[in-house]
């Protein structure tokens, strides 16, 4: 397999020292930041969007300073695609960066949220996070039995 040349990489050897946290960001579904979220120089961002999408320009703004901040394009198109691409990036950057550093996953996206919850298996610190309680709430509602009928 043929590997894109290390200025195309969206995933380029960084110094885990230089890193205090790691921010994805679902450009598609929630693009957003976490209002308590404290994001600094040392925070490793990433934006992930489909083929054809840019970072939306309001958190472009927010995160243009940031010298870890990278979008990263999904290379195909489909429903999913991105979000696939969101979920191998996450499982590489696990595998490479030190378990003391948190994830904060930022999204809407319930298949996403499987991903948060596979990194908190493993033992890594993951928040999963969306601008959307109100939806995230319903979704994640425990279901109550259903009650037998009085008789």
């Amino acid at each position: 397999m043929l590997m894109p040349p290390a200025a195309e990489n969206p995933v380029p050897h960084i110094a885990s020292s230089s890193i205090d946290s790691v921010l994805l960001i679902d450009g598609d579904n929630d693009p957003h930041l976490p209002g308590d979220f404290s994001i600094t120089e040392r925070t490793l961002v990433r934006v992930f969007v489909r083929m054809g999408a840019k970072m939306p320009r309001g958190l472009e703004r927010r995160l243009s300073a940031l010298p870890n901040c990278v979008t990263v394009i999904s290379p195909k198109t489909g429903s999913n695609a991105a979000d696939f691409v969101m979920a191998m990036h996450a499982g590489i950057l696990h595998a490479t960066l030190p378990m003391s550093l948190p994830f904060t996953i930022v999204t809407n996206d319930k298949s996403l949220s499987v991903t948060a919850q596979e990194l908190q298996r493993v033992g890594r610190q993951t928040t999963l996070w969306t601008s959307h309680p109100e939806r995230s709430s319903r979704r994640r509602a425990p279901v109550k039995p259903a009650e037998k009928p009085a008789g």
